[in-house]
């Protein structure tokens, strides 16, 4: 699904039309920033900001888009566009601006490590993707210190006791994705394996250290290890080859564009690099809405990378028949889309409602909800998870 919006994105727009896209998913981000600013000093000022997407982590993912597009419109309008009336270069030099000031007052009010390390490997990529091909060895030289710089902030945790919990999670989660993967390197667990598997290992580390395990080790908190338990070497290859080749199509496509698509095309390169980096540390592409923003930063470099004399909306787009065929058709998928995500989000509804109903010990109503929770979900991982928690309902329910 994920990759089909991307494709759609790729196929769809041409270079200019995805460069407006890219504007909106800097309102969009802006919006989201605001959201979080307000929620924070109105309804929780003592916690890290995390509304609207519930977790501080996927939130601050989710900004890194919007500040490295802003940073590369403003860089833009005020050095690229000196050729254009004033008024109108500094109008989005001053929205891009003021959206920049907001995501990145709700990105600090997040202080998520994992985005923090992003954000600099994605200034460090935007400054790659800018430089002339003889002087891009300059900002792969400051690797290695960033590197090291963000091993210090990951293992330090802040002075904080409960960063230092979730920084030793991560040790173990990650050990386990390694075992996994050490067991079948070819092919390994598959799609999910991780959130079958992984809690298997936990039994020596919960009783050394039992204040990291609060929960289930449902993901790996690091998206290419849980690649590489899930679908081995065969798919981390292709997942890495796939985004390797997104960013050379990017690369390469870059000196035949206007200036104006040329910026846009290394914010948006720098802003996937960033999500990869900050997905070390993560599990949001698995669980939130960092999927959205990630795939489709893949589908608009296709579409900035790519030629539309071949693109096949094209050759639709030139006949009306097949223009209003074609868009018929559009509606009646974009409904189905409709029903079928609407399924999901009552699906989720129920896993969180069996939850609480097997936290309060109603094992009934928890049977029932895991049930409902584990038949429209999406993602097959939140299907295994509603899954296990009716077996879990099951065993205590049979008094086991």
């Amino acid at each position: 699904i994920q990759y089909a919006w991307s494709f759609v994105l790729g196929y769809g727009l041409s270079p200019a039309a995805a460069r407006i896209a890219s504007r909106l998913m800097i309102g969009v981000a802006a919006a989201a920033a605001a959201l979080a600013v307000w929620y924070y000093y109105e309804r929780n000022p003592t916690l890290r900001a995390k509304f609207p997407s519930g977790n501080p982590l996927f939130l601050a993912a989710a900004l890194l888009p919007g500040i490295l597009l802003s940073l590369s419109l403003l860089w833009e309008r005020l050095i690229v566009a000196r050729s254009e009336a004033t008024r109108r270069r500094l109008g989005p030099a001053i929205a891009a601006v003021g959206a920049l000031i907001v995501c990145l007052w709700a990105f600090a009010l997040a202080d998520a490590r994992a985005s923090q390390v992003g954000l600099a490997v994605g200034l460090l990529a935007m400054v790659f993707f800018a430089l002339p091909r003889g002087r891009r060895w300059m900002p792969v030289v400051c690797l290695p210190l960033l590197a090291v710089a963000a091993w210090y902030v990951f293992t330090q945790a802040g002075g904080a006791a409960d960063r230092s919990v979730t920084a030793r999670f991560r040790e173990y989660a990650w050990s386990y994705a390694l075992k996994m993967f050490d067991e079948r390197r070819v092919t390994c667990y598959g799609q999910g394996g991780f959130a079958l598997v992984g809690d298997s290992f936990v039994e020596n580390d919960v009783l050394a250290d039992p204040l990291p395990f609060v929960s289930r080790v449902e993901h790996a908190h690091n998206e290419w290890l849980e690649t590489l338990a899930d679908l081995g070497s065969v798919g981390f290859v292709l997942v890495i080859v796939g985004l390797a080749l997104t960013i050379r199509a990017g690369m390469l496509a870059m000196a035949g564009l206007p200036s104006r698509e040329r910026w846009t095309l290394i914010g948006l390169m720098a802003a996937l690099v960033a999500i990869a980096a900050e997905e070390c540390f993560s599990p949001g592409l698995r669980v939130s809405g960092v999927p959205t923003v990630f795939y489709s930063l893949i589908g608009l470099i296709w579409a900035m990378s790519g030629s539309q004399v071949r693109s096949p909306l094209v050759r639709i787009s030139r006949s009306r028949a097949a223009r209003a065929l074609f868009g018929v058709a559009c509606v009646a998928f974009g409904g189905f889309v409709v029903v079928v995500n609407y399924r999901d989000f009552s699906s989720a509804l129920d896993e969180y409602s069996a939850e609480e109903h097997l936290r309060s010990g109603d094992l009934e109503k928890a049977i029932a909800a895991a049930e409902r929770g584990s038949v429209a979900r999406l993602n097959p991982q939140r299907a295994l998870t509603s899954l296990a928690m009716l077996v879990q309902a099951h065993i205590r329910s049979a008094g086991m």
